[in-house]
């Protein structure tokens, strides 16, 4: 097996990360998942349950557990992994973030703890949300994550 460092990983294959690095144990009997695209049978559906329990997963009709995960997306799941409060941003250091989107201040958090890092652009801040993160990074923001508890 190989670790593949600047591939991208699945939102399925993410959400299994956080669950077994939390600790949080699967359940061995599927409960019900709301998702369209998740099937019971499917090897990542007990993880989309605890997920969905533990307040992980948005609820929408779809998971897309095939999809890329992006920066946003990951940034969201980590934080709402740790059950830390969060207020709504007072300020975004991004110009590529907008301060009314929806994963905004799981943004803002995961750069004020250091979690997350952006990256300078034509003398711009950025954080580039919806590209997918790569392997290495993953392994990067688990461990800041979860170095923190």
């Amino acid at each position: 097996a190989y670790f593949h460092p600047h591939e991208s990983l699945s939102r399925a294959e993410f959400l299994k990360i956080i669950i077994n690095t939390a600790g949080w144990i699967k359940p061995t009997l599927v409960l019900n998942v709301a998702f369209n695209d998740v099937s019971s049978e499917s090897w990542y559906s007990p993880y989309v349950s605890v997920g969905i329990s533990r307040g992980l997963l948005e609820n929408t009709t779809l998971f897309r557990p095939n999809d890329p995960i992006t920066r946003a997306e990951a940034s969201m799941m980590l934080m709402k992994s740790l059950w830390i409060s969060l207020y709504e941003p007072m300020s975004m250091p991004y110009s590529d973030v907008n301060m009314n989107s929806d994963f905004a201040k799981y943004i803002e958090w995961v750069t004020y703890l250091n979690i997350f890092s952006g990256q300078l652009k034509n003398g711009n801040r950025i954080f580039r949300p919806y590209d997918s993160i790569s392997r290495s990074e993953i392994a990067k923001v688990v461990v800041n994550t979860f170095s923190l508890e």
